[in-house]
């Protein structure tokens, strides 16, 4: 995982961040943010496209110059098709993205972001998608409202990737997630392999099952006609196809279960639920520390997995070095390089034609 940060040099203070995955093909090209931590700028290309990525965190004060001077920053140092996003700490229709209304103190700073909208051809990727649709994004427990000011915007271009948005549930804070799925014609899903998940081996009921499955299958096969190595290989499969069956069954329960969770709190973490119920809250804290442990769970599993397989792996030559490697390699790729006319060249294909040039007069003499 790549991050990217910038935080303010006061206590307290608020601050953003970008994270990025190993697996995604992204070249980081530059990085502006400012002292405050209410914005971050990565320019760099992904598959071949100049992309920014912005991310921002809007200060809580309304006349504050922050706003006026953000549309300048973003045309001077924003490249390519822009992915905005951040808490904003304002809304863009007082209207549709506040419940209750109450008296507009934004108004200068968002009349600034929807200027800043229109000269960058941005639009709300989640607003597109559910243009009469009232969901919030944030609870304020003082004033007991509901709003939408974390918001994601993104060029045409992202809008033509746009597969679906969607605001998640507040499961772990007072902010819900605004999701956005993007696919590109270029994107190859990778490949799963199967792990032993070894807390079912825990369970006395699935260690009775494959007790008898064992007993069985020796008693079938264990005759002296088939070879002891074709033996001990079909039973690896017969366990391994038990161990699966209840590696999914557990899955199915658990992810019933926290999907139940999710549920509850989705009804219950309503404007018109929590004026009429104050015990409502209680409840949702209930339910999210009980989300929270079973999210725990799985991150313990995780953990364990990954200790395994660096134990294993740690002193052979192994998929675990390649990939070590792969990622030094990667560090020490040529992501630019300067042209014949000093020209700063970010394209993989101007590289290569750049390449290809300097060996066919070099060879050519």
């Amino acid at each position: 995982m790549v991050q990217f940060g910038s935080s303010g040099t006061k206590k307290n203070t608020g601050g953003v961040a970008l994270l990025i995955r190993n697996t995604i093909p992204f070249v980081m090209e530059s990085v502006h943010r400012d002292g405050h931590g209410h914005y971050l700028i990565v320019n760099g290309t992904l598959w071949e496209e100049q992309v920014s990525f912005v991310v921002v965190y809007g200060p809580t004060v309304a006349k504050t110059p922050f706003w006026d001077s953000l549309p300048w920053i973003l045309l001077e140092k924003a490249k390519g098709h822009v992915l905005m996003g951040g808490d904003f700490n304002l809304v863009l229709d007082p209207c549709w993205d506040r419940a209750p209304e109450r008296r507009d103190a934004d108004g200068k700073s968002r009349r600034w972001v929807l200027s800043l909208m229109k000269i960058l051809q941005l639009t709300d990727l989640w607003r597109g998608l559910h243009p009469i649709d009232k969901e919030y994004t944030f609870y304020s427990a003082p004033h007991a409202s509901y709003s939408h000011i974390d918001l994601s915007l993104g060029s045409p271009f992202w809008e033509q990737c746009l597969l679906r948005a969607e605001i998640g549930d507040r499961l772990f804070s007072d902010h819900a997630p605004v999701i956005v799925r993007c696919r590109w014609s270029r994107m190859q899903p990778g490949l799963k392999f199967w792990r032993l998940n070894e807390s079912l081996l825990s369970d006395e009921v699935v260690l009775k099952e494959l007790r008898q499955e064992f007993e069985w299958y020796m008693q079938a096969n264990d005759t002296g006609e088939i070879s002891l190595g074709n033996v001990w290989e079909g039973l690896k499969a017969t366990l391994q196809g038990t161990l699966i069956k209840w590696g999914a069954r557990k899955k199915k329960e658990k992810s019933e279960r926290m999907c139940s969770i999710i549920d509850q709190i989705r009804q219950l973490d309503r404007p018109t639920v929590t004026r009429r119920d104050p015990a409502a809250l209680g409840i949702l804290l209930r339910l999210r520390q009980e989300l929270s442990q079973l999210q725990l769970e799985d991150i313990a599993h995780t953990l364990q997995q990954a200790h395994q397989e660096y134990y294993e792996h740690s002193n052979r030559a192994s998929r675990l070095l390649a990939r070590s490697l792969r990622r030094r390699q990667s560090e020490g790729a040529i992501v630019y390089f300067r042209g014949a006319d000093g020209s700063l060249l970010h394209r993989q294909k101007d590289i290569q034609r750049q390449f290809q040039q300097f060996y066919s007069e070099l060879y050519a003499r």
